[in-house]
């Protein structure tokens, strides 16, 4: 899988956006779960603060009748509000006194902890469900002492004991986050696929050159030019390579044609002529000079042998008048010696300058 990942450009950077696309999926679902957890659980607060202000008063309103029937029957709707997990009305120790002297006083911390502060609380429960519980003193009013003659106003007459349930809210947001996900995915691998897409497109030219450079590298010359469609930089370096191979293309035919061209000469130097020297130009220093020697030496050689024949010739007749000078040939050369042993030139008259 490394390796499949290391061999094209494009497997990398498509990796890289994978990695990258799914850290940044996860920590946007990440965050966007808990944006929305934090506005339910405020927007539950809201809505439970005035549900609680709601059943106070309802209750507050049936307990001003007196009767109760009418404050059990207030409790009982109460408790049928859809949300509504479980509803219980504490009673303070005056009221059980007048009202119902057996009752038991609660025991709950938080339920006598609202009775000593007259404060209301807000708890957030997860063990066994998810759940929100506001505790909410019930002060007494001047219209609360009419029914309760031994509390003053401002005391606690009672306290709602009010969990609701937000398991719904919880569904919803896991719905919520589902099809986020769903969506997001399905928009990631449509956005990976077209990525690709573009990306071989882009990284074709790169591969064309590689394999442009694989077949110079092997020792092919056929010259094989990049097919370019793109406009941008790899583009560009294609364009660049098809010159650079033009140039390689040209200077490698001006080479072949010159050392055709040597070939051909040098066959009529071994038999004899000198009148044909190499012509042809080449942009590859190292064969111009090697063209420019070979030329030279011809012209040195046809120059030697045309002041030989010319001097042997008068040689040949007894006139000694004329020296042989060839210039540039060593002194006591074996071509000095083989020139002296073929003509019979007499020593006293050597001079090979």
């Amino acid at each position: 899988m490394i390796n499949l990942i290391k061999s094209k450009l494009r497997y990398k950077i498509m990796f890289f956006l994978f990695l990258l696309m799914t850290l940044s999926s996860f920590a946007t679902m990440y965050i966007t779960t808990q944006n929305i957890k934090k506005s339910n659980i405020k927007s539950t607060k809201k809505y439970l603060t005035m549900l609680n202000q709601s059943i106070f008063q309802s209750l507050r309103n049936s307990m001003n009748t007196g009767d109760p029937a009418q404050i059990k029957q207030a409790e009982e709707h109460a408790r049928e509000i859809n949300g509504v997990k479980s509803l219980l009305v504490a009673k303070s120790k005056s009221l059980i006194e007048i009202y119902s002297p057996k009752e038991p006083f609660t025991k709950d911390k938080d339920i006598i902890n609202a009775f000593r502060t007259k404060k209301t609380s807000l708890f957030e429960y997860t063990q066994s469900g998810h759940d929100m519980r506001m505790i909410k003193p019930m002060i007494a009013t001047t219209e609360c002492l009419t029914c309760h003659a031994n509390q003053k106003e401002g005391d606690v007459v009672g306290v709602i004991d009010l969990t609701f349930s937000l398991e719904d809210d919880d569904s919803e947001l896991f719905t919520t986050i589902l099809n986020v996900f769903i969506t997001s995915t399905i928009l990631g691998w449509i956005t990976l696929l077209v990525t690709f897409v573009l990306l071989k497109k882009s990284t074709k030219p790169i591969e064309t050159l590689e394999e442009a450079i694989k077949a110079l590298t092997k020792g092919s010359n056929s010259g094989r030019s990049i097919h370019i469609k793109s406009n941008d930089e790899i583009g560009n370096v294609a364009r660049y390579f098809n010159k650079y191979i033009q140039k390689i293309k040209d200077s490698l035919d001006e080479d072949d044609k010159l050392i055709k061209e040597a070939k051909i000469v040098i066959e009529t130097v071994k038999h004899g002529e000198y009148s044909k020297t190499i012509k042809l130009n080449t942009s590859n220093q190292s064969l111009e000079e090697f063209k420019e020697g070979v030329n030279e030496m011809i012209e040195a050689t046809r120059e030697h042998l045309t002041n030989m024949n010319l001097i042997l010739q008068e040689y040949s007749n007894h006139d000694y008048r004329k020296e042989l000078k060839l210039a540039g040939i060593n002194k006591g050369s074996l071509f000095e010696k083989s020139i002296l042993d073929i003509y019979n030139v007499p020593t006293k008259t050597n001079h090979l300058v």
